[in-house]
């Protein structure tokens, strides 16, 4: 009887084991001091003083004379194109190209500029083609002097359609 009772205390022990091995120890549940105190805050994008800070902006992204002329320059080249206008500006980005026109385009009327600069453009490309001996049409339009081959016109598809599918 006695020897019965001690095997079934050692069976119970070994599977009390068996058990506590295999199964997963779970932490304490309680947290300490420290971990207490440690809090999430999230600012979320909070300015503080939105003056100073676009007054830093501003004394980060100032233009020179030069970088305006060469910005206005470029512009009527590319008109809206940022990364172009950029990529002649050594030290700026197409964002700062972007804001210097949308806060100055009235000041340095970019617009009106614009405006004459494709009026004398097309005036000049049209000048251009006649002096050519073309059909006073820009280049690409339809006809003989768009052709490289003299009499074969209607084969050159011309730069309209160019790499269009």
């Amino acid at each position: 009887d006695v020897i019965r009772q001690l095997e079934e205390q050692e069976r119970a022990s070994k599977s009390e084991r068996y058990i506590a091995l295999q199964a997963a120890r779970l932490p304490d549940q309680l947290l300490d001091a420290d971990v207490l105190r440690r809090r999430w805050s999230s600012r979320n994008g909070l300015v503080a003083d939105s003056r100073l800070l676009d007054k830093e902006r501003k004394a980060r992204m100032a233009w020179s004379e030069a970088e305006r002329q060469t910005f206005v320059e470029r512009f009527l080249l590319f008109p809206k194109n940022w990364r172009k206008i950029a990529a002649g500006l050594e030290w700026k980005c197409p964002g700062e190209c972007a804001y210097l026109y949308y806060t100055h385009k009235h000041r340095l009327e970019l617009k009106p500029l614009l405006r004459q600069h494709q009026a004398r453009r097309g005036k000049h490309d049209k000048a251009k083609a006649q002096a050519s001996g073309g059909s006073g049409t820009p280049r690409g339009g339809k006809g003989p002097a768009s052709s490289p081959v003299p009499g074969r016109a209607s084969e050159w598809p011309g730069p309209a359609s160019v790499g269009r599918p």
